[in-house]
């Protein structure tokens, strides 16, 4: 099975794409709380908010199919599973 990460535009391509969550407001307990769990990663922490709201929290501890049964936060450990998680959130 390809894998997603296969799939990622670049840097470039991930900024554009989170400039849509921009207007997200970041006062936000919830979202500080995000902030904190994905390892400080402001642009994934707006981006995952930004899709799933109030259960981003529980979300980003659950294994995706899409993500070989990994979860979100366990992609932050490696920057090609970091990519993987971008290419499904795009």
């Amino acid at each position: 099975m390809d894998n997603l990460e296969n799939y990622y535009k670049g840097d470039n391509a991930w900024e554009t794409f989170t400039k849509v969550y921009d207007e997200i407001p970041k006062e936000s307990r919830e979202l500080i709380n995000l902030f904190f769990e994905l390892n400080y990663k402001f642009d994934l922490t707006l981006v995952i908010y930004g899709k799933l709201g109030s259960g981003s929290l529980n979300w980003i501890n659950n294994k995706i199919p899409a993500l070989n049964n990994l979860s979100p936060k366990e992609c932050l450990n490696d920057d090609i599973l970091e990519r993987r998680l971008k290419v499904m959130l795009m």
